[in-house]
């Protein structure tokens, strides 16, 4: 990377100091060239930089669609990228759309996490009631779609409401995958 005056900065990626490690060169006369990829620290045609007040350093990418933040090395970072936040929280129940509100780029899943109950009551409730649903995007609200199966929406014509022990996964691009299980209420339109 240069500053607008031609003045090398930094250079970024898997492999820059050696040892196949992905993070932010500081010494040009050091520095390997990098490989691409859509790992943590790896880009794909990056396309966009900037840096913050504490010197941490955001890379946007075409390719993975996602924005990388890197750690001033100078302030003990160390150049190591920093995974993107697997954060998400319910942001609200419409239908059966489910909205989720995360920090990065990525997939959410809910699946069914079927019957917690024990005994007797887990067997007669062992039906599943959604099948896998996916949805891409972020930052801000994703919204999944929630698929019923038959027994599900049987009942929903029945009571007007059925009850979800849903799994919600999201897995940012390049980072590790986090899961909540919540119960899910819905209700007949």
């Amino acid at each position: 990377m240069f500053d607008s005056s031609g003045t090398w900065l930094r250079a970024w990626g898997k492999d820059v100091n050696g040892g196949g490690v992905f993070g932010v060169c500081t010494n040009a006369a050091s520095c390997l060239v990098g490989q691409p990829g859509g790992l943590g620290g790896e880009m794909n045609l990056p396309y966009g930089i900037t840096t913050d007040s504490a010197g941490n350093l955001y890379v946007t990418e075409f390719i993975n669609n996602r924005v990388q933040k890197f750690a001033d090395p100078a302030a003990g970072g160390g150049g190591a990228a920093i995974a993107p936040s697997s954060a998400f929280t319910i942001a609200g129940l419409n239908g059966r759309k489910l909205k989720l509100k995360v920090t990065s780029f990525g997939t959410a899943e809910v699946t069914d996490a079927g019957a917690r109950a024990a005994g007797a009551r887990a067997i007669a409730a062992a039906k599943r009631l959604l099948t896998t649903s996916t949805a891409s995007g972020g930052p801000g609200i994703i919204v999944i779609p929630l698929k019923l199966t038959k027994a599900a929406k049987q009942k929903l014509r029945q009571k007007g409401k059925v009850k979800v022990n849903a799994r919600i996964t999201f897995t940012p691009n390049g980072g590790t995958a986090r899961s909540q299980t919540t119960k899910l209420k819905i209700k007949k339109k």
